[in-house]
């Protein structure tokens, strides 16, 4: 994994609200750029956009807490925390009005930055953040139960996959489609910078998560404030009800823009 990451670039950890966040980081005089990887994701996620753009900015790659190499405990995680770790990150590094970008459920925290510090934030990308408002579909009882159930089969492959030699982390991997399922035969492999992340951010993250409940958030919960935000405001998603209501916020402020990703 280290093979892979520029020798110009920082790694290291900053103490902001009160754990240890790791950071990767391009550096350079130029504009800050800070991106928010999502759920079971890491800083390594972000190395391919990290390279294409360490020439025009300054990328700063956090890994959330309970991801890649932060601290933090299962009973102190929500995207009003997560929140509060992402501003206090900016003002450790003394990082002047970045812009922040994030995917999914950092796409969540990045707007929750932007409208609760309208000032911290030059500009915002939010790149398909979660909607939820779907019920969960119903599973048969046959397939919570015995050798059926793909949860504990898939979570004694992440328990197994942390404590794997590298080459044999790839070869595991490499069989599997990212949420655990076999890839399908037509299914092209990822390019080495987003695979060889995948592997990294899978062994590194915290499984105590699952122990506990987790409330998966939706941006849908938070569009309401979004009359306070006043940096330019781009928001990427190929989700009917984000794109709708989306463009219903659009229309109320100047400073949002949607852009629809919807597949033909």
């Amino acid at each position: 994994m280290n093979a892979l990451i520029p020798p110009q670039w920082h790694q290291g950890k900053v103490v902001a609200n009160g754990i240890h966040q790791h950071v990767m980081r391009t550096g350079g005089d130029k504009p800050p750029l800070l991106m928010l990887h999502g759920f079971m994701e890491s800083s390594a996620s972000w190395l391919r956009l990290g390279r294409a753009l360490a020439g025009r900015f300054d990328v700063i790659m956090p890994d959330a807490r309970m991801h890649g190499q932060s601290d933090g405990l299962p009973n102190s995680f929500s995207p009003e925390i997560l929140t509060d770790d992402a501003i206090s990150l900016v003002e450790a590094l003394n990082l002047e009005q970045p812009i922040v970008l994030g995917h999914s459920n950092g796409a969540v925290t990045a707007y929750l930055m932007t409208v609760q510090q309208p000032d911290l934030v030059r500009a915002l990308v939010m790149e398909d953040p979660p909607a939820g408002g779907r019920p969960i579909p119903a599973v048969s009882q046959d397939v919570l139960e015995g050798g059926n159930n793909w949860y504990d089969e898939w979570m004694g492959w992440m328990r197994q996959l942390k404590t794997m030699p590298h080459d044999e982390q790839i070869r595991s991997t490499v069989a599997r489609w990212p949420h655990g399922m076999p890839i399908p035969p037509d299914e092209p492999l990822w390019c080495e910078d987003d695979f060889m992340g995948r592997i990294e951010s899978l062994s590194r993250f915290d499984l105590a998560l699952f122990d506990t409940k987790i409330d998966f958030w939706s941006l849908l919960n938070y569009l309401e404030q979004a009359n306070r935000i006043t940096c330019p405001t781009l928001l990427l998603t190929g989700e009917p009800l984000l794109v709708q209501t989306g463009l219903n916020i659009q229309s109320l402020s100047m400073h949002i823009k949607v852009f629809p990703c919807m597949s033909t």
